[in-house]
This record gives structure tokens, C-alpha cells and sequence, in this order.
């Protein structure tokens, strides 16, 4: 499996008082203290996750507390089959259907890793396993969901997947689906019809980018990858369209009239929700090229250096913005008020994949 690049580990719900301590110089180190400082305190398995993609499996105080931490949320079925639920103790854990066991995998962590659970020493291979057994590929659950749950189907050497379908037909068949979705995200942007869904989030969950992510994870020397190779040029194009279209979406958004901001908000919350989702979206870009280049499917050429730093670029600009806007103190309070946790979530989760993207694509400069 892939390993994560290595990483430098180092009393208002909208604003910071003047006692907090200078941010640091660069823009990335301002996102790894926000997560080591501010969201790592916090309990759910959910941040715990997300900060474990971003900072490595020896982040936490001990070392490698967060992992413990993470493992702590595994429970079991009526069939003994063990899984991380989407809300464990009235805390989130899954953000997404599996998320939690492709972190783990992603983490570079061997299969036969053994975690204490509540129901004893629980391997990795058997979380993947049990992930691949519970599947339930027609459902609408993971029609909408699949991006990690595709990871583990691509990563799955065999014939046939446990439902009995042939993996291969089925996996060619998503990658399809996955970039017509993305042609139909692109050309909505490219046109200005691209809107909001009742999350705040532009079109699918991540903007797509985790379908992308799970479609195309192939491991090297799988017998799919000359297929899959084809496709990428068409992968490459979208996702450059998507980068030249989406964000003056989000920056045209930041001056509607206040009438048509969402009913009670003002125009500060209005921009640091957009912020927030433009750090999502820049964030999830990074990642995907940082995968695709990575595993050999996409070249390095002037075209995707350009594009990259172009995100790289706003990016920054973003994570500027959010630091001004005192949006990486007071992280506890927000989680701890109704009308702001799911801001806190929000934060840490687009801070994370924001700081992974971003550190995966600059491990990759020669």
C-alpha cells in the first residue's frame, strides 16, 4: 500500500483575542500547528482520522496516541465482523464508509498490524476484510459514498469480489461512472450552474475527489492498469478544467447581496464558509494529482507543474485568509457550540487534506 509522504512534525467562536501567540512564517506550518495544537485534543474518532492522513502514525502526544485512539472506536457486527462505524458514543468516526481502515492502509501499516480493541487484538487485514465482506455495492449508501470503499475494491488482487461480481468489470465500470460525474461537475462550473448542495459543499462529497482517488489506486503491476492508463489523459483534462473553473465560482460567491446569504448569516460567517470550502477543494486537487503522479499514471510535464502551483498559490491564499479571520484559534469552543461544530468539523477536515495534498505534491518535486 502507499505510503504517506513523510511530514514535518512539528474564547470566541469567530475571532482571536490578542493574547494568541504569533502564527508561524509559512502557510503550511500555520495548518500543522492548527492540527497538533488546536484539533488534536479534541475526542472524536472522526478528527482523529483526519489528522492521523495528515501528520502520520506517530502523531499524538504520546507518540502514536492518535492511532490508538482511532483503533479504540472499532466495534463489531452480529457477525463478529470488525468495522468502524459512522458514529461511535454519540462522536462521529467514519467520515465516509471506510474511510477510517484506508487511512490506516495508507498510513503504509503492514496487514498484520494488531490494534486493542474493546474486543480484543484486531489485525488491519481483518478490518479490510471485514470492510470487503459488509460492502453493498447496489445500495444507495454507497452509490453516494464510495470513494474510499473504491480504494479497497482497487487494492483487492483477486477475480472476483465477495458479492460475486467480476472485480474487474465492476471496477472499469466505476471509473466510467466517476468521470462522467466529473464531466458533468466541469462543464457545470465551465458554464457558472455549478451550486451548493444543503451541505455547503460544491456538487459530490469532497467534491468528488475521493471517486477519483478509490477509481484510479490500482496497485502497481495490477492487469487493470493498461486499461485504467487509458483513461487518465481524460481524468487529467477534467480535473484542469475543474481547476480553472471552480475557484472564481467561490470568489464570485464572497459578494452576493446580503439578501441572498443563507438565512442567519452574516457576511463574516458567509466568507469563512467559503474559505473553508476553497481550502477543501484546493486541498482534494492536490491530493489527486500527488496520487495519480505518485503511481505512475499521470507525467510531470510544464502543463501540470503550472496547474499545481496554481493551486499550490491559492492555497496559500486561502489558509492567509482563514489565519486573519482568527479561524484556526478557539477550536474547542466552536466544537463545543451547536451552531459552530459543524465549522470545527469542517476545519479539521479541510485543514487535513489540505495539509496531506500539499505535502504529497511537494515530496514529489525532484
Amino acid at each position: 500500500m502507499r505510503q504517506l509522504p513523510a511530514l514535518l512534525l512539528l474564547s470566541c467562536l469567530w475571532g482571536c483575542g490578542d493574547s494568541t501567540p504569533p502564527p508561524p512564517s509559512d502557510e503550511r506550518g500555520q495548518l500543522r500547528q492548527f492540527l497538533l495544537e488546536e484539533a488534536a485534543a479534541l475526542p472524536d474518532p472522526w478528527i482523529k482520522a483526519h489528522l492521523l492522513l495528515a501528520l502520520g502514525p506517530d502523531a499524538g502526544d504520546p507518540p502514536g496516541s492518535l492511532l490508538a485512539d482511532l483503533a479504540a472506536a472499532v466495534v463489531v457486527d452480529g457477525d463478529r465482523r470488525p468495522y468502524f462505524p459512522i458514529s461511535a458514543s454519540g462522536r462521529r468516526c467514519d467520515a465516509h464508509p471506510n474511510m477510517s481502515v484506508v487511512v490506516l492502509e495508507r498510513l503504509g501499516l503492514p496487514a498484520d498490524t494488531r490494534f486493542s480493541t474493546s474486543y480484543g487484538p484486531i489485525s488491519l487485514g481483518q478490518l479490510r476484510q471485514s470492510a470487503l465482506a459488509r460492502l453493498q455495492l447496489d445500495s444507495p449508501g454507497y452509490k453516494a459514498e464510495s470513494g474510499w470503499s473504491l480504494y479497497l475494491i482497487a487494492g483487492e488482487a483477486v477475480e472476483t469480489l465477495p458479492d460475486g461480481r467480476p472485480r474487474a468489470a465492476f471496477l472499469l465500470s466505476e471509473i466510467e461512472r466517476v468521470l462522467r460525474a466529473q464531466a458533468a461537475i466541469a462543464e457545470a462550473a465551465e458554464s457558472g450552474r455549478l451550486k451548493k448542495d444543503k451541505s455547503g459543499i460544491f456538487a459530490h462529497p469532497c467534491g468528488g475527489f475521493h471517486f477519483i482517488q478509490g477509481a484510479f489506486s490500482l496497485p502497481a503491476g495490477d492487469s487493470l492498469q493498461a486499461q485504467v492508463r487509458r483513461l487518465v489523459p481524460r481524468q487529467w483534462e477534467l480535473l484542469r478544467l475543474r481547476l480553472q473553473h471552480e475557484p472564481p465560482l467561490y470568489a464570485a460567491a464572497r459578494d452576493v447581496p446580503d439578501a441572498q446569504l443563507p438565512a442567519g448569516m452574516d457576511r463574516e460567517r458567509w466568507h469563512a464558509a467559503l474559505d473553508v470550502q476553497a481550502m477543501k477543494f484546493f486541498g482534494h486537487w492536490l491530493e489527486t494529482v500527488a496520487q495519480l503522479v505518485e503511481d505512475g499514471l499521470l507525467p510531470r510535464d510544464a502543463q501540470l507543474n503550472a496547474a499545481a502551483e496554481q493551486a499550490v498559490e491559492a492555497l496559500r491564499e486561502v489558509v492567509r485568509r482563514l489565519a486573519r479571520a482568527g479561524l484556526f484559534s478557539s477550536l474547542a469552543t466552536r466544537y463545543n457550540n451547536p451552531a459552530t461544530q459543524q465549522l470545527a468539523y469542517d476545519l479539521v477536515g479541510d485543514a487535513s487534506h489540505a495539509l496531506h495534498g500539499w505535502s504529497w505534491w511537494e515530496s514529489l518535486q525532484p
